[in-house]
């Protein structure tokens, strides 16, 4: 039964890993099967008490990624947007006076004689650019921004909380292309963030689990298992999760 016992908890162990990457309770299961086998004491055991012990470290060794530090990142960006300041020409910034409103004056039909108009040729530079000019964004449209803004970063918490990584890489990437289209890089709120973005946008949020199979293939290729199997079965084990 303790052999039994200990195939049951390494079961557990995988399910737990490979479903829900548990790295705490896989590695308690496996604790609690090589003690199961200690107690049995058979010598059949010892080459698979290695093979749990190799497991053990495997995970002990793996870096799990702090998702909890991650989401509260992108929680704190997605309060600052509020704060971040958007690109010129918009509503909220002056703009230069209309040309040809007023009254119009006079013009001497000599101006281009009197010392005044030679002054004023010299002030006058024409450039000419084939780029579009900025359109003006109302308050309604840079609201709009930064509500988009937002939600892409709330969809990339999500993706983080469900270990999602394309879909968080390309949220990510989606924001910093926002920040850097219709915000001011020259803010600091917006450079902070778009530092922190980058630094995200590399983090991987899905750890590299290991293989903790080749225990389990040991304890059921046995032969004493294999010829109880039939008849038996799993036992009523109690496992404490870590806190």
């Amino acid at each position: 039964w303790l052999i039994a016992e200990a195939e049951y908890l390494v079961s557990v162990a995988n399910t737990r890993l490979q479903l829900a990457g548990d790295v705490d309770t896989a590695i308690v299961a496996l604790q609690t099967a090589d003690q199961r086998l200690k107690e049995n004491g058979d010598p059949i055991t010892f080459a698979i008490r290695q093979q749990i012990a190799k497991e053990i470290n495997l995970l002990n060794s793996t870096v799990l990624p702090d998702t909890v530090g991650l989401s509260s990142q992108l929680l704190a960006l997605e309060d600052a947007v509020s704060n971040m300041g958007i690109k010129a020409p918009h509503a909220g910034t002056a703009q230069a006076p209309e040309i040809g409103k007023g009254d119009a004056s006079p013009i001497p039909e000599n101006i281009q004689d009197t010392l005044a108009w030679e002054s004023f040729s010299k002030l006058i530079v024409v450039r000419r650019s084939d780029k579009p000019l900025a359109a003006l964004m109302t308050p309604e449209r840079i609201e709009l921004i930064r509500k988009n803004l937002a939600l892409k970063l709330e969809s990339a918490r999500l993706a983080l909380i469900n270990q999602q990584q394309a879909l968080y890489t390309a949220n990510i990437a989606i924001a910093k292309t926002w920040l850097g289209d219709y915000f001011d890089n020259n803010n600091p709120a917006v450079k902070t963030a778009l530092k922190q973005l980058d630094k995200l946008e590399n983090t991987v949020i899905k750890a590299e689990l290991p293989s903790i199979a080749l225990s389990l293939k040991m304890l059921r290729d046995l032969p004493l298992l294999s010829m109880s199997a039939e008849d038996s079965t799993a036992p009523s084990i109690t496992i404490a999760t870590p806190a």
